[in-house]
């Protein structure tokens, strides 16, 4: 399952939720949002809470982070930092996962939703320092 949900206050944080079984209709939904985050043209940052996904399928984590390469100026342009959240026992595939494609903004792997939110909030205070 997919869910997507904006967290507007303080600032624009996206939370795209994969749970349980992520088909591949929602995993075009998913690419359809984050092409609306492009073209709105706002900086944005996003939290990946894949922490409920029954079984981590890596090729829906690839899938995901092509369609992010393919729209590489418009990533480094308008996403300010992004957060991962999965299972301790996924972090060590997202970090071998990520060695293939770096992320195009700063970027945290974490098991805390609080962690991911926490780190997206310093990014944000160091970019508004600057």
């Amino acid at each position: 399952m997919y869910k997507k949900k904006s967290l507007i206050e303080p600032f624009n944080i996206q939370l795209f939720t994969f749970s349980d079984k992520v088909s591949k209709e929602e995993l075009n939904i998913f690419k359809n949002d984050l092409n609306s985050l492009f073209t709105s043209k706002q900086p944005f940052y996003i939290i990946f809470d894949m922490a409920a996904l029954k079984s981590f399928d890596i090729s829906i984590f690839m899938t995901m982070t092509k369609h992010i390469y393919r729209n590489k100026v418009a990533v480094k342009e308008f996403m300010k930092a992004s957060s991962i959240i999965v299972s301790p026992g996924i972090a060590p595939l997202i970090k071998i996962a990520l060695k293939f494609n770096t992320p195009l903004a700063p970027n945290l792997i974490s098991s805390s939703i609080e962690n991911g939110i926490e780190f997206l909030l310093s990014i944000n205070n160091q970019l508004e320092n600057i």
